[in-house]
C-alpha cells in the first residue's frame, strides 16, 4: 500500500532558530494483516521517500513482528472412578518461551466427554472471567507478555452412563487473537 502527503506549497518564517516549529511530522499506522508469513520474527519493511523539487530522500525502516505463544497443560485427579465421582481438573494457561506479545480474547474451553459433566459453580480461576456455558471455561481480554501462568480450576462428575470399560476423553482449548482489534491473527491450540 501506498501513502502520499502532497503539500503543495509549505512556507516556513525564518526565526534563526532550528526547532520544533522548523518540522513537518507524518505519522501512518498500519496494521499488520493476518497471512501465514506475518507470524512472530517476521521481518517486515516499509520505506519512506521525501520529494521536495529534484531532491529525494529515501529512509528504510525494518519492523520485526511480535506474536503471543501460548501453551495450556490440563491435570486432573484422580485418574479413575465410579459413576457419581468428582474429577477435579486444573489447567494451567501460560506464555511459551517464544512468546513475544500479549494474547487478546483469550477463551479456555474443555470440550468433555459425554459421560463427564461439568460442575459450573466449580469453575475458578486467578485471573480472567468465568464464563462455565457450552465448553467455554473462562474468559481472558488480555493476557500480557510475562503475566504469571492463568490457574483455572474446575470438576466434573462421572455420570451414570459410564461403564467400567470407558475411556474417557476431555480436550481443553484455547482460542486468542493477536491483535485488540478485529482482523487479528487468531491462534489456537489443544
Amino acid at each position: 500500500d501506498r501513502v502520499v502527503f502532497d503539500l503543495l506549497e509549505v512556507t516556513n518564517i525564518a526565526d534563526n532558530l532550528a526547532d520544533a516549529d522548523d518540522q513537518i511530522v507524518f505519522e501512518v499506522k498500519a496494521v499488520v494483516v493476518d497471512v501465514a508469513a506475518n507470524v512472530d520474527a517476521a521481518s517486515l519493511v516499509s520505506r519512506a521517500t521525501f520529494a521536495h523539487g529534484n531532491a529525494q530522500l529515501q529512509k528504510t525502516y525494518t519492523l520485526i513482528l511480535k506474536a503471543p505463544v501460548i501453551t495450556v497443560s490440563v491435570s486432573h485427579t484422580p485418574t479413575s472412578g465410579d459413576a457419581g465421582d468428582v474429577i477435579a481438573y486444573t489447567a494451567t494457561i501460560s506464555h511459551a518461551g517464544a512468546s513475544s506479545a500479549a494474547a487478546y480474547n483469550l477463551v479456555l474451553s474443555d470440550l468433555l466427554d459425554p459421560k463427564l459433566i461439568l460442575d459450573a459453580g466449580s469453575v475458578a480461576t486467578d485471573y480472567g472471567t468465568v464464563i462455565a456455558a457450552a465448553g467455554d471455561l473462562v474468559s481472558i481480554p488480555v493476557f500480557a507478555f510475562g503475566h504469571a501462568p492463568v490457574v483455572v480450576t474446575y470438576d466434573a462428575v462421572l455420570s451414570d452412563l459410564l461403564e467400567a470399560t470407558d475411556a474417557l476423553v476431555t480436550t481443553a482449548t484455547v482460542a486468542f487473537s493477536s491483535s485488540p482489534l478485529a482482523g487479528g491473527h487468531p491462534g489456537a491450540l489443544t
